[in-house]
């Protein structure tokens, strides 16, 4: 980054399409559970991933900002890697940055294979057998949107699971038990602001930081200083 320039990286892990992809390099390579995350504008590695590959490059410090006004602050690798399907029919360069497992969290991707018999528009979906733990280990951002794109959606009847064909292989969303979800449920593991630190020669932040700070001081308008919550008797 050059001098005065920050960089912020939204990260938004939720129950998204997950598929499992083979990342490599060099003469190394490892099966890993990936998720397709639109609202996370980066792709982000789970460091643990990055050792097993042998992978080493210089640190940059990485400083998040977590909804319940918490800061995180962890080291991060800029790496570039391959990843590739399972069937390697597909194959691509990427940039990835590396970070805690704290970061991907203890999110387990749905095994799609053994379901898909209890949906007729689901059987012909050739779904890949995750990797071993289960876990999400890869996030990738919209900084790779092309991996994002689908070739072909296939939905049956209303409220069942949408499977999805995309460069990387079938992804599949939806409720695999074959019945609506009785309870309410969030999906949503963590929603982080990250912030690669730079500040300007003067010892100030840049324009960028202070016209967003004015913008959340605007929103904020209106919404702060009420003690006093309200609610109808249903509510009650």
């Amino acid at each position: 980054m050059g001098g005065g320039t920050n960089s912020y990286t939204h990260i938004d892990l939720q129950a998204g399409e997950s598929v499992p992809v083979w990342l490599k390099v060099n003469d190394r390579k490892v099966k890993v559970n990936a998720i397709l995350d639109d609202g996370s504008n980066e792709t982000f590695l789970n460091e643990e991933v990055a050792g097993v590959l042998g992978l080493k490059e210089r640190y940059q410090t990485v400083t998040v900002n977590v909804l319940n006004n918490e800061v995180e602050t962890f080291q991060s690798m800029p790496l570039d890697v391959t990843i590739e399907s399972l069937d390697g029919q597909f194959s691509k360069d990427i940039k990835v940055k590396t970070c805690p497992k704290r970061v991907t969290g203890d999110y387990k991707v749905e095994n799609w294979k053994p379901s898909k018999d209890r949906w007729a528009h689901l059987k012909e979906c050739d779904f890949a057998e995750p990797a071993q733990d289960g876990l999400v280990d890869l996030l990738i951002g919209v900084d790779n949107a092309e991996l994002h794109y689908s070739r072909a959606d296939v939905r049956g009847e209303e409220g069942g699971p949408v499977a999805r064909l995309g460069p990387l292989g079938w992804t599949c969303i939806g409720s695999p038990e074959g019945r609506q979800w009785t309870e309410a449920r969030a999906h949503v593991s963590r929603t982080l602001f990250a912030r690669e630190p730079n500040v300007g020669v003067d010892g100030v932040c840049c324009d960028i930081d202070r016209t967003l700070k004015g913008l959340w001081e605007r929103e904020n308008c209106g919404i702060e200083g009420h003690d006093t919550v309200i609610f109808t008797e249903e509510e009650n």
